[in-house]
C-alpha cells in the first residue's frame, strides 16, 4: 500500500518522503512538484510564490485536480502540500489511494519554523493574531482525515523513517 505524508508546511514532508521512499525502495511523489510541473515553473522556486499570483481558490482547484489524477499503480510514497486536504473528494481519493499519515509537529514548533521563512501571508497572519488558530484547524482535518498521526518533535530524520516502515510493515506494507 501506499504511504501519503500529510502534515503543516516546513515539517519535513519532502525529506521525510524521500528518505522513506529510499528506505523502501519505491517511488517518491511530490504533490508541490506536480504543481510546480503543471504550471512551468522551475522545481527550485517555492510554490508560495505561485499560491499568490494565482489566489487561493484557483490555486486549490488546481491542487485538487492533482490529487485526483494521482493512481498509483505501485506502492509508493507520496508527500502532498500543507493545504490538500481541503477538498473533501481529494481526501476520499488519498484515503483510498494509501494509508495517511499525519507528521506532527507541535504547534508552537510549526508557528516558530514558520516565521523563519519569507511568507508574506505568514506574517501578516501572525501579526493579527490568526497564525495559531489558523494551524489548529488545519491540525483538526490532518488529524481527522490520516490512518495514523506520528508526533515528530523529539524524532530524528532516520527515527521518523523508521516509524513510518514500522507502520506500514504492520498495516500490509
Amino acid at each position: 500500500m501506499t504511504l501519503i505524508l500529510c502534515g503543516h508546511q516546513g515539517v519535513g514532508k519532502t525529506t521525510i518522503g524521500e528518505a522513506l521512499a529510499q528506505k523502501r525502495g519505491q517511488p517518491f511523489i511530490d504533490t508541490d512538484d506536480l504543481i510546480k510541473e503543471n504550471l512551468g515553473c522551475p522545481l527550485k522556486d517555492r510554490l508560495t510564490d505561485a499560491h499568490q499570483r494565482m489566489g487561493d481558490a484557483a490555486f486549490r482547484e488546481l491542487e485538487q485536480q492533482i490529487l485526483l489524477s494521482l493512481k498509483p499503480k505501485n506502492t509508493c510514497v507520496i508527500s502532498i502540500g500543507g493545504g490538500a486536504l481541503a477538498h473533501a473528494d481529494a481526501v476520499a481519493h488519498l484515503k483510498h489511494s494509501g494509508h495517511v499519515i499525519y507528521l506532527k509537529q507541535s504547534i508552537a514548533a510549526t508557528k516558530q519554523q514558520l516565521l523563519t521563512k519569507p511568507v508574506h501571508w505568514v506574517k501578516a497572519m501572525a501579526e493579527d493574531g490568526s497564525l495559531e488558530g489558523w494551524l489548529k484547524q488545519r491540525e483538526q482535518r490532518y488529524m481527522d482525515t490520516a490512518h495514523y498521526c506520528l508526533a515528530i518533535d523529539h524524532l530524528s530524520l532516520n527515527d521518523t523513517v523508521t516509524q513510518c516502515i514500522h507502520y506500514g510493515e504492520n498495516h500490509g506494507q
